[in-house]
């Protein structure tokens, strides 16, 4: 079913800010904003531009979502801002982890 009435969110972004990612509904039920957050600072690569590192970190957040069985759409859009090429406390995790 197609909702006519989408939810319109109006936030100022700062320097502070590191993505947006916007995402269907297949995204957000299957993973919460936290889950999805820790898991794009932990795709990061920083051998890789700013591009791939976002195209990477879409393509894990889709595969993440069909792995927990979301039957609905999947599609996602991630946005990258100056913070995402920098340091991170989530960045920070992945490069000891990984």
């Amino acid at each position: 079913m197609i909702v006519a009435d989408p939810d319109i969110y109006e936030f100022e972004i700062n320097e502070e800010d590191d993505f947006l990612m916007l995402g269907c509904d297949g995204i957000y039920d299957s993973a919460s904003n936290e889950e999805l957050n820790k898991f794009v600072w932990l795709c990061k690569d920083g051998r890789k531009n700013t591009h791939e590192q976002a195209g990477e970190a879409v393509d894990n957040v889709i595969r993440l979502s069909a792995y927990k069985e979301s039957y609905d759409n999947l599609t996602c859009v991630l946005i990258a801002f100056r913070g995402f090429g920098s340091g991170n406390e989530y960045a920070k995790l992945s490069e000891k982890v990984l």
